[in-house]
Parts: structure tokens; C-alpha cells; sequence
């Protein structure tokens, strides 16, 4: 949960997806990406990077951990301070490979009839995608019709040209912001919706 107050508050997500979807290079890109606009820290010899990201007035830090499914569903049921536990998830595929694509489709279906911690936890569709178009396997609608079905937001990203990967951080850290401010006893509520999906 977030902290109040002049230091930034923190915030982990987890990067999740099959091993073949370039998480790592999707992290390196959100440290860091070529267009930035917010300060980053750097993360050499840590298991995971930093990205500090400022919305309506507060900065928040974003822990960025590169995880597979089995995290993500543990993250779904740990008590907050569980060191499995994440405010966040970023669930990733592939677009040149179907194979990964289905590996979200199903791991949201698993979770939509197990009813595990659908409501704690804030959850961002993404899809990797590249500069070359000729190899795609799975469209912008398909991804954009599951954000949907799953009720999440869905963003195209590219690791490679920066493509919507500030649209990501500050969806995701605006969520958690809204969800902090709910939950806050002074905190009228009237919060807006981010809007579902960002091509």
C-alpha cells in the first residue's frame, strides 16, 4: 500500500508472462525508455528496476519484478506484508508468438473461476510487439478483446521503440492512487475510470 507523505511511495509490480515474451528488455525499457519525462533510479545488482513516476502531484516508485505465473498467482492470495505479496501486476505476451498469448488468455480464465483476488490487486494487459509487423500472430484486437473480456486495461508496448511505455506506468500508477485514495476513510469517492484500452 502506498505512504503518505514527502518520500515517494512504493509500489511492486510484477512483470509476468511465459520466458520468451523479452520481460527483461521490456524492464530495461521501462527504467529507462528513450522518451523519458520522469526520473529513474538505477538498479545494477538488484533483482528487480526502479522507475519513479509522478501523477496529480505524487510520486510514486515502481519495483518492476520480472516473475513467472506461479508469482502471480501466489501475489493473488499473500497478505500484504508476504514478501510474495505485489499491488500490481503487468501480465505480458508476445505478439509474433500465439503460444503466449495463450498463456494469459488462460491464467485470467483460471483466476475468473477461482475468484482469487481479482478485486485486491490492480491488473494491466499488455502485448510486446516489434518493428517488424510481417510475423504477427496475434492482432490488436485480439488483445484489446481480452482486455475487455478480463475487464482490464490493455496496452500495445514495444520494448524496442518505446511505444506506450509511459501509457503503462502511469495507468498503473494511477490505478494504485485510485485505489489508495478509495480506501482512504477521508477520501470522497468519485475517482474516474482509466479507459480500457491504449493502442
Amino acid at each position: 500500500m502506498a505512504v503518505r507523505g514527502s518520500a515517494p511511495s512504493v509500489l511492486k509490480v510484477l512483470v509476468v508472462g511465459d520466458n520468451n515474451v523479452n520481460k527483461g528488455l521490456l524492464l530495461a525499457k521501462f527504467e529507462n525508455s528513450q522518451q523519458q519525462n520522469f526520473p529513474f533510479v538505477s538498479t545494477i545488482g538488484l533483482p528487480f528496476r526502479v522507475r519513479e513516476v509522478r501523477v496529480e502531484g505524487r510520486l510514486v516508485r515502481l519495483q518492476l519484478w520480472d516473475a513467472g505465473w506461479a508469482e502471480a498467482w501466489a501475489a493473488l492470495t499473500a497478505p500484504p506484508q508476504d514478501p510474495l505479496a505485489a499491488a500490481a501486476l503487468l501480465l505480458v505476451y508476445d505478439v509474433t508468438r500465439e503460444d503466449t498469448y495463450e498463456s494469459v488468455r488462460t491464467w485470467l480464465q483460471r483466476m475468473r473461476s477461482e475468484a482469487r483476488g481479482q478485486e485486491r490487486l490492480i491488473m494491466v494487459l499488455a502485448d510486446n510487439c516489434h518493428y517488424l509487423h510481417d510475423d504477427r500472430q496475434v492482432t490488436w484486437e485480439r488483445g484489446k478483446q481480452l482486455g475487455l473480456e478480463a475487464d482490464r486495461p490493455f496496452f500495445e508496448v514495444s520494448a524496442v521503440t518505446g511505444t506506450n511505455v509511459e501509457a503503462v506506468l502511469k495507468a498503473i500508477t494511477s490505478s494504485m492512487l485510485a485505489k489508495d485514495s478509495a480506501a482512504a476513510p477521508s477520501t470522497s469517492a468519485g475517482s474516474t475510470k482509466a479507459s480500457c484500452c491504449v493502442q
